[in-house]
């Protein structure tokens, strides 16, 4: 493991998206501005996946929450109930991209 580290020094600073408390390099993002909306839906899954369906985008399930681009807006979707980490999860790919 240690050669590893040796050839590959960025793992050994590797971000790790699921966790919270994860730090990463704030410089790398791939815009610093960003025109956000916020909708909450009553049915996550179908919403997500409706989204997903018109970008091409594999379908899946037990979505949490998402994010898309729709006329140079990024749009976050969450449920009624959501948490902070999933709102913020999201919000971080409309300034990082698709980073998982």
């Amino acid at each position: 493991m240690i050669w590893l580290l040796a050839l590959f020094p960025s793992l050994a600073f590797a971000w790790n998206w699921s966790d919270p408390h994860s730090h990463f390099d704030a410089t790398k993002n791939e815009t610093y501005q960003a025109n956000i909306r916020w909708v909450v839906v009553d049915d996550i899954n179908k919403h997500c996946n409706n989204e997903n369906r018109k970008r091409g985008v594999k379908v899946m399930y037990l979505i949490d929450a998402c994010q898309y681009y729709e006329n140079n807006q990024c749009i976050i979707a969450t449920a009624k109930k959501t948490t902070t980490y999933l709102v913020g999860h999201e919000v971080l790919h409309c300034f990082k991209g698709a980073y998982h």
